[in-house]
This record gives structure tokens, C-alpha cells and sequence, in this order.
């Protein structure tokens, strides 16, 4: 028997849910926490109805969680964890970013000085200390979140560094990728030139699995992090009929789509789109989402916002939306030359990247977004905050969509890669 442990129902989570379902034959229980899923996530699609069983957290149920046979959970509960560790049980943790970057008094301020809470230190290292144990696994949602993990994996083993830096990882690009330390990879002669480059820049790099030697692949076990993976928000690819359709040819159309939150850097979006105008008359931008920084958005973007109820493509322009239905949402994908993700590292993972890779857009992103960073080239990615760098990434965009393989990134993947760890438990235990 198989629970997932969430806080609510959740569209991102729906496909590997299924897929965990499907491999269970049906011998799974999504267990969450409350039905509030917010009225925005209610107003673009999002619903309490699943194709598995999902039932409302109970004392009951939180009782049976330390005896399931496979837990999987996005939950922080170290008690939990703990006592499953102790039942020789399989539990496999996946959450977005420990440490997230954080405004205080306006000023953006590092993360890890959450450790200076004794109460989420101990938590931390406590959760830690299980990962050198066969029956507790670990898959962030996405590459900061991994480092994010590795940091306090490497703190609990003394090494005090990590401190002031997240360590320097080498990344498996799939749903549960494998994750080196760059000196393993070195060793294997794993990393080109522009691998180290990319080490020395952002501190990791992601590796497209057919350049995995098979040596390595067959001693992941013992190599970086034995019980750490590459985890995500997945993509139901065994559900899309894999057809695109023909992008139109009218026009250079941009698109974003969110919440107003200062987090979204909405206006490096408007900035960069000003400087590409100045060279592509035929160029609009399509901004579809409500919220508190909307109105410094509309300011912004001065003679050239057009406000509309529908979205709508107007060269020239830079046209304000509402939300509008998931469904609509992914038409206006398979119309847009690109999607432009512009947050910063306070957004965790977003989800969105791979819902455009799905609908055959190409995607540029600030680098710092966990799943860009995860699954997008370098050569489409910009650091949050620099118009100029993604004004020239959108120019020098030529309408390849190279770099990313999104069945790589399927419920199914992370579903298989999660039993994976249940029958090597078994086998070990000789079952």
C-alpha cells in the first residue's frame, strides 16, 4: 500500500498520483491535509476531483502513516520519518527549497540564516541524519532544492563550509536524475569544458542522461548521494496525444502567465520587451494573471498596455489580461513564439515551464527558478532581474526548441524511479 501525504489536492501533483496509482493497482491513498486549494487555483481549473482515492487527513490516518508500506510525502514531519526509518519502511520525501530567499525590511537576505532558529536546525539535521539509511529517500523539487538538501547533508557531516555555500553538483536531467558531487564526475570524465563552465558559474550542472556512462549509472548507488535524487513537478505525458500544433507566423508573440507578486519580476518582462520592439515592430506581449503588483505593471508599460477581459495578440503592445482557464491558458501556449518565466529564487518550482514544453512553446527563464534551472539549456537561461540579458535571449531566439526531452519528465518516470526503491528494499530484505 502506497500513501502520498500533501496539504492540499493539487493539479501538480495529479500525475504522478496516477502513476503511482496505476502501478499499485489501485492500492494507493492520496491523503491531504485541507480542501481549501485557493480561489485562484479554483478559477483557472484546478478541482478536488481525482481518478484515485483521496480522503482527508484523520488521527487515524496519521496513525496508519507510520506503518504503510511506502510513504510518500512533500510534508516536513521528522517524528514521522523517524519512526517509519524504525519500522523499516519505505518513505521518500520530496519538497521544494529549504532556503529560500527572503525580504526583510525590503532587503533580499539569504536563506540558510534559517539555521539560526534552533528549532529548524535540529528539524533539518534530524531529517539529515535519515538519508544515510536504506529506507528514507530524498527528492527535492528540482536543483536548488537538492543543494538546498546536500548543504545541511554536508553540514551534518562536518562540513562546515557549506555554511557560507551550497556544494557544487552534477545533475542526471530526468525525474529522478542521479546527483554527483563534481569531483565524482570529474573522476568518471563525465564533465566538457562547458559543464565546468557552467559549475563555476551557477555552482551545478544538468546532464542530459544518454551522456551518462553506463559505468556510472550501474554504480549510482554508491556514488554522491546514495539516497538523493532529482525530483519535480511531473507533466502527464502518457495522457498528451504528442501532436503540436503549427505555430502561426503572424507576428512575435510573447507570453507570461501568473500572479503579480514583486517575486514574478513582472517588470524585467515589460523592460526587455521595450528593447526588443525597438527591432521587432510585429512583437506583442501577452500578460495574463491578477494580482497586488498588477497596477506598477500597467504604469510600467505606459502608452503601450491595452487592457482587455479575453487575450488577445496586438502587435505593438503589451495587452493585461485576467486569469483565464487552465484549458485556455494552454491554447495561448501553442500560439506564442515563447514563453518567458522571469521570477526570482523565491518562486520554488514552477510548474508552468514544463506545461509550455508540453504545448510545443520554447521557454527562455531567469535561472533561478527550480525548474528552468532543472530542465532548460543554458543557452535559455538569464539571471532574475536583467532585461538586457533576456531582451538579447529573446532576439537571438532563431524558433529551435532544442534541449529538453519533457518524457523524461513524466509522472510515469518518477513513479517507476519511486518503486525502484521499494524492490531494491525488498530484494535486499529478500522478499
Amino acid at each position: 500500500m502506497i500513501h502520498f501525504r500533501s496539504v492540499c489536492i493539487s493539479a501538480h501533483l495529479d500525475p504522478l498520483c496516477r502513476a503511482l496509482d496505476r502501478l499499485a493497482r489501485g492500492a494507493f491513498l492520496f491523503v491531504f491535509q485541507t480542501n481549501d486549494q485557493g480561489a485562484m487555483r479554483r478559477k483557472i481549473g484546478w478541482s478536488l476531483a481525482t481518478s484515485y482515492k483521496a480522503v482527508l487527513d484523520s488521527p487515524i490516518l496519521r496513525e496508519e502513516a507510520k506503518n504503510v508500506d511506502v510513504l510518500v510525502t512533500g510534508i516536513k514531519e521528522p517524528s514521522l520519518f523517524e519512526s517509519r526509518v524504525n519500522a523499516e519502511r519505505t518513505t521518500v520525501y520530496s519538497a521544494e527549497r529549504w532556503f529560500k530567499p527572503r525580504r526583510v525590511l525590503g532587503i533580499p537576505v539569504s536563506g540558510i540564516f534559517k539555521l539560526l532558529s534552533v528549532r529548524y536546525l535540529h528539524e533539518a539535521l534530524r531529517i539529515a541524519n535519515l538519508l544515510s539509511t536504506p529506507y528514507f529517500h530524498a527528492m527535492p523539487i528540482g536543483v536548488h532544492a537538492v543543494r538546498d538538501m546536500a548543504r545541511i547533508a554536508g553540514i551534518r557531516h562536518g562540513k562546515l563550509s557549506y555554511l557560507f555555500s551550497a556544494p557544487e553538483l552534477v545533475f542526471e536531467a530526468c525525474a529522478g536524475g542521479r546527483v554527483l558531487t563534481c569531483e565524482e564526475a570529474r573522476s568518471h570524465d563525465l564533465l566538457q569544458e562547458e559543464d565546468e563552465q557552467s559549475l563555476r558559474t551557477n555552482g551545478f550542472v544538468v546532464i542530459p542522461r544518454e551522456k551518462w556512462p553506463k559505468e556510472i549509472r550501474s554504480q549510482c548507488k554508491v556514488l554522491g548521494l546514495p539516497n538523493m535524487r532529482l525530483g519535480g513537478y511531473y507533466v502527464p505525458v502518457a495522457g498528451h496525444d504528442g501532436t503540436v500544433s503549427p505555430k502561426r507566423t503572424d507576428g512575435y508573440r510573447l507570453l507570461w502567465v501568473g500572479r503579480y507578486l514583486k517575486c514574478k519580476c513582472v517588470p524585467v518582462v515589460i523592460n526587455a520587451f521595450r528593447k526588443v520592439l525597438a527591432s521587432r515592430h510585429d512583437a506583442s506581449l501577452l500578460l495574463v494573471g491578477e494580482g497586488e503588483d498588477r497596477e506598477r505593471c500597467l504604469r510600467m508599460a505606459g502608452e503601450n498596455a491595452i487592457l482587455r477581459d479575453e487575450p488577445e495578440w496586438m502587435p505593438g503592445k503589451i495587452v493585461f489580461t485576467p486569469f483565464v482557464h487552465n484549458d485556455k491558458v494552454h491554447e495561448l501556449m501553442r500560439e506564442a513564439t515563447l514563453y518567458v518565466m522571469s521570477s526570482n529564487a523565491i518562486e520554488g518550482w514552477g510548474a508552468v515551464v514544463s506545461e509550455a514544453i508540453l504545448e510545443g512553446c520554447p521557454v527562455v527563464s531567469s535561472i533561478e527558478v527550480g525548474s528552468s534551472a532543472t530542465m532548460l539549456p543554458p543557452g535559455r537561461l538569464f539571471h532574475a532581474g536583467d532585461a538586457d540579458a533576456l531582451a538579447r535571449l529573446i532576439m537571438k531566439f532563431n524558433g529551435d526548441d532544442a534541449g529538453v526531452i519533457i518524457e523524461d519528465w513524466s509522472g510515469e518516470v518518477a513513479a517507476e524511479k519511486i518503486m525502484s526503491f521499494v524492490n531494491e528494499r525488498r530484494a535486499n530484505e529478500g522478499h
